[in-house]
């Protein structure tokens, strides 16, 4: 059970990371980039790490960071994703032919193709950073501190990504069922 959780976890630490990690950079590049000036604000006295605020001089640069923010996490995690979504499609172990595979070894590259119990684990935790950081970018719409354009272009394109590795998984499964 432990080594279970372990490996659980060690799949999840990277697409958690890559949120954060995408959230700072899309704000540090748009801060350079657009040359707004900030400051960090404390809005409570009992310094509590999450109540740590970014403050900028106007409502439109903390709009425009937020956006070019949003966007920049949600594309990080969304070409993640793809490529996961390839590797579920092209490189997956049961949808090779001989021919693939040779081609596969002789470049060399016979560890990208994946069992389905890895497509799944890698799946299923990118699936959910990516449908997070589409939740985060809804919520920040919702509240008005993103663009209102960059939640459905967010929430379409996961759910194409979406319905694609869904269609490849049940193209996978279904011949199970009907064999047993």
């Amino acid at each position: 059970m432990a080594k279970i959780l372990s490996k659980i976890v060690d799949k999840v630490i990277f697409p958690a990371a890559s949120l954060v990690v995408g959230k700072v950079v899309g704000m540090y590049i748009a801060i350079q980039s657009f040359g707004y000036d900030w400051h960090v604000k404390n809005y409570t006295p009992d310094s509590s790490f999450f109540t740590v605020r970014f403050v900028f001089d106007t409502p439109e640069a903390a709009l425009n960071v937020n956006t070019f923010s949003n966007m920049f996490m949600f594309g990080l995690v969304f070409l993640i994703s793809v490529f996961v979504v390839m590797l579920a499609v092209f490189l997956h172990a049961s949808h090779q032919n001989p021919r693939v595979i040779s081609q596969l070894a002789k470049l060399n590259l016979l560890g990208l193709i994946r069992n389905t119990q890895d497509i799944l684990t890698d799946a299923m935790t990118w699936f959910t950073a990516l449908w997070i950081s589409s939740l985060i970018i809804i919520y920040s719409t919702f509240i008005g501190s993103s663009f209102l354009w960059i939640a459905p272009v967010s929430f379409v394109l996961s759910l194409i990504l979406s319905a694609i590795l869904i269609s490849d998984l049940d193209k996978e499964l279904t011949p199970r069922a009907k064999l047993q």
